[in-house]
């Protein structure tokens, strides 16, 4: 709602033959109406939806990110959304996930 210096307002999927560039996002809330947290994954696209999963459960593509927060909220992961992009191609993931935004959210 309120994009920072270097962000767009709105970010859409684009369309280049089969090409396309999606968007997909995470983010880890407090629960509202319970005490635990709320993992939230979405997509534009059921690709982008898979890459948002993929970006979150494998170390190997989530673990600078995580670890990047965690240092700049002193020792522990703090809420946080971030937005991602991809590249599919025949509604398949064709590039490794690019982390477009990130906020961390007050506890």
């Amino acid at each position: 709602r309120k994009p920072r210096p270097g962000e767009q307002a709105q970010y859409r999927p684009t369309h280049s033959g089969a090409e396309r560039i999606v968007y997909g996002g995470v983010a880890l809330l407090p629960a509202t109406h319970t005490k635990g947290n709320v993992l939230i994954l979405l997509g534009t696209s059921l690709a982008a939806g898979e890459m948002a999963s993929e970006f979150i459960t494998n170390e190997r593509l989530s673990s600078s990110f995580l670890e990047k927060l965690t240092l700049q909220a002193h020792g522990h992961l703090p809420y946080f959304e971030v937005l991602l992009k991809t590249v599919s191609i025949s509604g398949q993931q064709s590039t490794p996930p690019e982390v477009v935004s990130c906020r961390t959210i007050p506890n």
